[in-house]
């Protein structure tokens, strides 16, 4: 039987899977893709076909051998082609929604809320761009984003705003979003090149405090609203006297009070800090406030806004609007009431007080939530 194999005429005679002879030499032959592949045999003579033409088990082990290299070349040299060509803008943003879920898990962040927040702004800034979810990421190029920000400023945009928007298009491409794409998706990616600014703008962004009649009307607005609105005055209250901010508000529960003696003790941490300093609040205040809040709230549930902090908020920003915290002067509107109580703690009782409530180290308090060069009004005679 070897004889007959050592003259097939020049064709290809099968003996075995993926193994064949052609006049008297061994080959292995497999189809990959719709492309026949083939290759030569180390193994020729008796050691790869027995006297009855079988392939001998070495001949077998070879070829299999050589077909599993073959399917991982191949699978490999996809992956790599599918790296160097990089994702859609659609692809990553979907990719990315997926990852920040999975990473929120297991470290706390980004807050839901924060990716949230960054795909809307990604999106925004690919629509202006005229960018399609279509097209790759390539496609948004330094000229786009240097046009962006003319546009931006001619719209009258704060510098911290242009900031926060390039911010959150460089959140797409994070450190550790960075590993998912390369190990879950193939991608080796760069974050587009964003405009350099070159200091940060202090000056438009540091903490004023508002003129004393803006906080005069501010605090009436506040004390009338606990016998017209309760759950306004509610809502109110978790930024203006513990200086919440919205998000961990909406996120509060009633059994983050405690009561400590006489006193009432608010002991939470701020979702900002969850998963960096991990620094927590602590703010004492008046068991009669605490009767107050719970006779205002009207609920039996453990959410102290009871999950309407978003209609809640939405309200006071208008009735704020509405007393003259414009928008020119004042981007956040109800957050005012935040920076209004840690200013106040600040002034009051000092930086390390100012800190336990606002849940923020000092630089940041001194920043954006207490004006230093007014702590006191008071003397200062030798």
């Amino acid at each position: 039987m070897q004889q007959q194999l050592m003259k097939t005429d020049g064709k290809f005679v099968r003996i075995g899977d993926l193994l064949y002879v052609r006049n008297g030499r061994l080959y292995g032959m497999k189809r990959v893709d719709g492309k026949l592949v083939r290759k030569v045999a180390p193994l020729q003579g008796l050691d790869a076909v027995d006297l009855r033409g079988r392939p001998t088990t070495a001949a077998k082990k070879w070829v299999r051998t050589w077909a599993d290299q073959l399917e991982s070349a191949e699978y490999f040299a996809e992956k790599e082609a599918a790296r160097k060509k990089g994702p859609t803008w659609g692809e990553l943003l979907e990719a990315y929604e997926l990852h920040a879920r999975v990473e929120f898990e297991i470290s706390h962040s980004p807050t839901p809320e924060t990716v949230d927040e960054n795909l809307t702004t990604v999106r925004r800034v690919l629509r202006d761009c005229g960018i399609t979810n279509v097209d790759p990421i390539e496609s948004l190029t330094a000229n786009h984003l240097d046009v962006l920000m003319q546009e931006m400023v001619a719209r009258g945009l704060k510098a911290v705003t242009i900031r926060a928007v390039f911010a959150k298009l460089r959140s797409l491409f994070a450190a550790w979003v960075l590993e998912y794409y390369k190990r879950r998706n193939g991608w080796e990616i760069q974050a587009p090149d964003t405009p350099k600014m070159r200091a940060k703008a202090y000056s438009t962004d540091v903490y004023q405090r508002p003129p004393e009649s803006l906080r005069e009307k501010t605090l009436a607005w506040y004390n009338a609203l606990e016998e017209t609105d309760p759950k306004i005055w509610l809502a109110a209250t978790l930024m203006l006297q513990f200086g919440m901010r919205n998000v961990d508000a909406g996120l509060l529960t009633w059994d983050k009070f405690k009561q400590e003696g006489d006193l009432m003790v608010l002991g939470y941490t701020p979702s900002k800090t969850m998963a960096s300093s991990g620094r927590r609040v602590h703010v004492p205040f008046d068991l009669e406030l605490f009767k107050r809040m719970k006779k205002a709230s009207g609920r039996n549930g453990d959410l102290v806004l009871g999950g309407e902090n978003k209609e809640l908020y939405e309200r006071i920003n208008a009735q704020m609007r509405a007393i003259g915290w414009t928008q020119d002067k004042y981007t956040k509107a109800s957050y005012e009431l935040r920076k209004l109580c840690i200013d106040r703690i600040y002034r009051t009782y000092g930086a390390e007080a100012a800190v336990q409530v606002s849940g923020d180290d000092i630089k940041t308090v001194c920043r954006y939530y207490a004006d230093p060069s007014r702590a006191f009004s008071v003397a200062f005679n030798l």
